[in-house]
């Protein structure tokens, strides 16, 4: 979808007040998100999202693109620990891009994920990748940039934050961003930050200006759902995302998608990364045509 000139003069008014505000994005930004170039790393998931929706590519070509855009999601409460090697185990042999859980297992999945021999293909190992501020995003920005300063000492190479859902209903944005931005200076610019906006809780002018926020603020995803939400992922946010944030950052989908057709519909709109529990039966339904119910799990 394209923007709409309502939704339009609104990415235009916001970032005038954002820097009315004070703030300013990252040097590679510009005021207007959607101008920017794509990072490297953003560039080479696209090659992959072209690889994937390319009905008239082989099967097996198709399926390793698709897992390189998986995050492969294990979010539960009641996890086990057999769960969490297991959920590793399946991202080495399917290739997926990472193993996202809560930051108490992040020791055991990097350590999992660095002591087992990847599948032949992907050029990249999965890697360890932390939630924080999970799921509700109220925790006190202290809070945050500790779970996040104790998940990258042990291990993780990503971490996806739930953004501050209160503060930016209240036109709290300077709190908002400086929130976000605690976390991602905290991560430091080896370990990429996504923002969780929960599009479920979010009207369609406050999802814009959280990406907008999001950006300035320096995460390289915006992501829609944390999967705990009322609802998760759909075609419109990621499409409307994707509009407001152009091509210099990825958007993850995530939240409720359990079919092939799922995340190819994902992909379509122009997402880059997805976040799924359903990894194994959404590959195992490409690759095949034959459906599976996959998990039960929200995300």
């Amino acid at each position: 979808m394209k923007l709409t000139k309502l939704f339009q003069d609104e990415l235009n008014a916001f970032t005038d007040h954002c820097r009315s505000l004070g703030l300013s994005p990252p040097p590679q930004s510009s005021s207007k998100t959607s101008s920017s170039a794509a990072s490297p790393t953003e560039l080479t998931a696209r090659q992959w999202r072209s690889q994937a929706l390319d009905s008239n590519a082989a099967t097996d070509v198709r399926s390793l693109a698709l897992a390189r855009l998986l995050d492969h999601t294990l979010l539960k409460a009641d996890a086990t620990t057999s769960q969490i090697q297991a959920a590793c185990q399946e991202a080495l042999s399917f290739g997926f891009a990472g193993v996202c859980t809560n930051s108490a297992w992040t020791g055991l999945v990097a350590q999992r994920l660095a002591s087992k021999t990847p599948a032949p293909g992907p050029a990249v190992p999965p890697v360890p990748i932390a939630v924080v501020g999970f799921p509700l995003g109220a925790m006190h920005t202290k809070a945050k940039c500790e779970e996040t300063r104790v998940a990258v000492e042990e291990g993780a190479q990503e971490i996806d934050m739930v953004l501050a859902v209160g503060w930016l209903k209240e036109q709290k944005f300077e709190a908002v961003f400086q929130d976000i931005a605690a976390v991602v200076n905290q991560c430091g610019p080896n370990v990429p930050t996504k923002l969780i906006i929960e599009t479920a809780l979010l009207n369609d002018v406050e999802k814009i200006r959280a990406c907008v926020l999001g950006v300035w603020a320096g995460v390289k995803f915006v992501k829609t759902s944390t999967g705990f939400a009322a609802n998760g992922a759909t075609v419109s946010d990621v499409a409307l995302m994707r509009n407001v944030v152009g091509d210099q950052v990825g958007v993850k989908a995530s939240g409720g998608i359990r079919t092939a057709a799922d995340a190819l519909a994902m992909l379509q709109a122009g997402a880059t990364r997805l976040g799924v529990s359903s990894s194994v039966a959404i590959l195992n339904e490409l690759r095949t045509g034959t459906s599976s119910a996959g998990s039960s799990c929200s995300y």
